[in-house]
């Protein structure tokens, strides 16, 4: 025997019923991409009931003005009970009004109307509002944010649109809309790259070489740096630390140095964990993992030979297959006759023109602000 919400969602259409003085507003909504296919496929039917055509009057007014004074116009409820009244309702029919004090539409809002309802009434407003009286003939009102619109057509366009996609065979792939952003309160949906458009570690190699273009660090910046780590040049560790800091707020990636015979430092960890790339939690654990091994970390940069001031190290060139995603963009200091190395590591795909001079900036405060002392 068939289910019979397996009947309900394979035998009946939704329709979606809208009252508006405006249809032509609903054109390119629903003459483009899903929504067209599913009113093709039939999947889902949209029908439009314009309340002027309910007037009585040769100017088919459907406002006027409010009771008691006020500003504006209101629509009448009489050319709108009449277009309500000529629409055949089915058992599970809601007829709802587009409202500033409507019940907040949200995403459990959109799968309850695709779940319970088979027809979906919408009294789209104009003017100042609709007369009051014609909340005897509806179910409710909905809202879909706390800001105003010129009319409810837009309103019930979003709701018209969150609902279809959760009905089956609107979407490509039903199992698009389980576990998506907001299926659940408080859920968001993990950040994605389309397949292949992801620079390779070759391409961001031609792009740093060829054509980027550096951007000069602001004055402001500059300023506010070195007056930051001035005062800590007589402590070489302090300065260290704080350079490493400040390398971490600057560019919003995990910053990380250190000194021949002298501690290793890092900053700014919680940067790097937004990125898309770091929801690997085997990435993740990998580049962690490269603050416990400082030694390896310390040998691997020692080895690099670069004539630039600033050496970038784009996925597997820092010799760790793991870490293709990232990039390690480093500078070597001198220290009298200790050498060491400040720099940062965050995704391939990061601003190398602000980062690279940043990088530049730091190293060079440190051999001038640390070197004289």
């Amino acid at each position: 025997m068939i289910p019979q919400v397996l009947i309900r969602f394979h035998l009946i259409m939704m329709r979606f019923d809208v009252i508006t003085i405006f249809p032509e507003l609903f054109d390119s909504v629903l003459g483009t991409s899903i929504l067209k296919r599913a009113i093709a496929g039939k999947k889902i039917e949209v029908r439009f009931f314009n309340p002027r055509d309910k007037t009585k009057d040769k100017h088919k007014t459907v406002d006027d003005t409010p009771y008691g004074g006020g500003p504006g116009m209101v629509m009448k409820i009489e050319p709108l009970v009449r277009t309500l009244r000529s629409i055949r309702r089915k058992k599970r029919s809601l007829a709802l009004l587009l409202s500033a004090k409507g019940d907040r539409f949200v995403q459990k809002t959109a799968r309850d109307f695709a779940e319970k309802y088979d027809q979906i009434i919408f009294i789209c407003g104009r003017y100042e509002g609709v007369d009051e009286r014609i909340l005897e003939y509806i179910d409710g009102e909905i809202s879909i944010g706390d800001f105003v619109l010129t009319g409810g057509e837009l309103g019930a366009a979003v709701i018209i649109d969150a609902v279809s996609r959760l009905l089956p065979g609107v979407l490509g792939k039903d199992e698009s809309s389980h576990d998506e952003s907001h299926a659940e309160e408080g859920y968001l949906e993990k950040s994605y790259s389309s397949s292949g458009r992801v620079p390779t570690p070759l391409g961001f190699r031609f792009y740093i070489k060829t054509l980027m273009a550096e951007k000069k660090l602001p004055v402001a910046s500059e300023v506010a740096l070195r007056q930051r780590l001035y005062e800590k040049r007589f402590k070489e560790e302090d300065f260290l630390r704080d350079a490493v800091s400040a390398l971490a707020t600057e560019t919003n990636k995990m910053a990380m140095g250190s000194i021949e015979n002298g501690p290793f430092y890092y900053a700014g960890i919680a940067n790097i964990l937004d990125a898309p790339e770091f929801f690997d939690i085997d990435l993740t654990k990998t580049v962690l993992g490269l603050l416990d091994q400082q030694e390896y970390l310390w040998n691997m940069l020692s080895k690099v030979v670069s004539d630039e001031p600033v050496t970038v190290l784009i996925g597997d060139e820092s010799g760790m297959q793991m870490m293709r995603p990232c990039s390690i963009v480093f500078s070597k200091y001198q220290l009298g006759n200790r050498e060491g190395y400040v720099g940062i590591l965050g995704p391939a795909r990061m601003k190398y023109p602000q980062v690279v001079p940043t990088v530049r900036y730091i190293r060079n405060l440190i051999e001038e602000l640390l070197g004289n002392w």
